[in-house]
């Protein structure tokens, strides 16, 4: 492999680890920042929104308002729930 590849495939790599990790999310992308679930979970305590069950370290994070409905990946549009709840949540809200 050349030099000029080499540095090609570098600038690439870092563009995608940059992509994944660094950037802030446009309005209407899914991606939740490590800051807004750490503020989420700091509001709820550990414990699943729905079921008020301790889940620490086991819980996923919802958009109250769906992105597609123009909803935000901001603290205020996001709530943490366990798996099970997560999962009724999901299909509750796509049977609307």
């Amino acid at each position: 492999m050349g030099v000029g590849t080499f540095i090609l495939v570098a600038g690439i790599i870092g563009f995608i680890i940059y992509w994944l990790f660094f950037r802030e999310p446009e309005k209407g992308e899914r991606y939740i920042s490590e800051e807004v679930k750490r503020k989420v979970l700091e509001r709820q305590g550990g414990t699943c929104a729905l079921c008020q069950e301790d889940r620490t370290g086991l819980l996923e994070f919802h958009h109250k308002k769906a992105v597609s409905l123009g909803g935000t990946s901001e603290a205020k549009n996001i709530v943490a729930l366990c798996p099970t709840c997560h999962s009724i949540k999901s299909r509750y809200d796509n049977s609307k």
